[in-house]
């Protein structure tokens, strides 16, 4: 409450106001700002003699009013949000991340039904660190021994993951390369680890697309992750409103953040620099990004994401895209194990199973393969067929001259 001096009926009083109606009152000095600042031209413009000396004092004297209001209006909404903030209590946080929990595994058990990321014919990607200059940042903070080994172990990749001092990782690869399936199973089966009776602990991960984001519209990103936490899981949040801040602020929610080549180049700079500048170590992350874009963002901003490990895929063998095609019960006809004996052979591969094996050696032409023939038993004979027959033309179907892959 505060006490402003105020006209009435019996003169001037004094009057205690609460927060609402103080930020009517801002309101309104603003509003009274913007008048003197809009009208005080006009009034020069009509008035006799020389009227720019005072009508401009006037403008300026307007502008200030008005911005003084605004200002305080900001401020005093963000002593509520801070008050309110102190009023959650650890029973209530508690509630709600257990909630946000079960609301995010449900969500994204499903949507990976839809996208086909739940199958049991998971493809044998092996994950590595990158070996590649100007990609991950090297300091004692970010240790990242846990992925030194390579492996396509989904659990394992999680377990590594919570291994790190600092839990950030940082997904590259090539248009194809698996990024989102990835994080989309490392999400799930972090989500796995927090299942159970006992309290949990860990924080949840949330799925983020970074696409809208933007560092004028949301200059601080721990407030646009928390904004965005409540646009996607209102339910849960009906706790209170400084909820989702609080989720954040204290490390209870692990932001996976798909698509950072889909911002503009100065964009993917931009965030870059936030999550390093801004973003407190204890606040987990997970971001994808295609390799050279990442490269890109790094060598034209301030660098790379501060203390991550960053984690990018070796090509599939044919030896190895062969294997996984075995594993469907219809490839045992005989253009299939024609085409499948084509791809484990030792010499390399030349005519239709050289392209279908530059074609397999990345998981979502393995997929394309393994959906469109594989799944349904469809013979790929029509497909080597048409293969020959562009070939023939000095071209592969890519527009590419074909080569020995090897």
């Amino acid at each position: 409450m505060r006490t402003v001096l105020v006209a009435g009926p019996y003169g001037c009083q004094h009057r205690k106001m609460g927060r609402p109606e103080w930020r009517r009152f801002y309101y309104l000095i603003a509003l009274l700002g913007l008048v003197l600042a809009v009208v005080s031209p006009l009034w020069g413009a009509l008035s006799q003699g020389d009227p720019d000396a005072s009508s401009g004092l006037v403008t300026l004297l307007g502008f200030v009013i008005a911005a003084m209001g605004f200002g305080e209006v900001l401020m005093t909404k963000r002593r509520e949000i801070a008050a309110n903030a102190e009023s959650v209590t650890d029973e209530d946080v508690a509630k709600a991340r257990s909630q946000l929990h079960g609301a995010v595994q449900r969500r994204w058990t499903t949507e990976a039904r839809i996208r086909d990321q739940d199958r049991d014919y998971s493809m044998p990607v092996v994950w590595r660190l990158t070996t590649r200059d100007h990609t991950m940042y090297h300091a004692p903070l970010s240790d990242p021994g846990p992925f030194r080994d390579p492996t396509h172990d989904v659990e394992q990749l999680a377990s590594r993951f919570m291994e790190l001092s600092v839990r950030r990782l940082v997904i590259i690869g090539g248009p194809g390369a698996g990024k989102t399936t990835l994080s989309v199973r490392l999400l799930l089966e972090l989500l796995k680890e927090r299942s159970g009776d006992e309290p949990v602990r860990d924080p949840v991960p949330v799925p983020m697309s970074v696409s809208g984001w933007s560092v004028k519209a949301h200059p601080e990103i721990d407030l646009w992750f928390a904004s965005e936490l409540r646009r996607t899981f209102p339910q849960v949040l009906a706790i209170g409103g400084p909820m989702a801040s609080r989720l954040v602020s204290d490390g209870h929610v692990l932001p996976v953040l798909d698509g950072l080549d889909e911002l503009p180049p100065p964009a993917r700079a931009s965030l870059i620099q936030q999550l390093t500048e801004r973003l407190s170590l204890e606040i987990p992350l997970v971001l994808t990004c295609r390799t050279a874009e990442y490269e890109q963002a790094a060598l034209t901003g301030t660098g790379v994401l501060a203390s991550a490990a960053v984690v990018e895929p070796e090509p599939l063998t044919p030896t190895e895209a062969a294997a996984h095609l075995r594993r469907f019960p219809r490839t045992t006809s005989r253009s299939w194990q024609e085409l499948l004996s084509g791809l484990e052979a030792a010499e390399p591969q030349t005519g239709p199973i050289a392209v279908i094996a530059e074609t397999v050696a990345t998981p979502l032409g393995l997929w394309l393969l393994s959906t469109t023939y594989a799944v349904k038993g469809t013979s790929p004979l029509g497909l080597i067929t048409d293969l020959a027959v562009v070939m023939s033309w000095g071209l592969t179907s890519c527009g590419c001259r074909s080569r020995p892959v090897t």
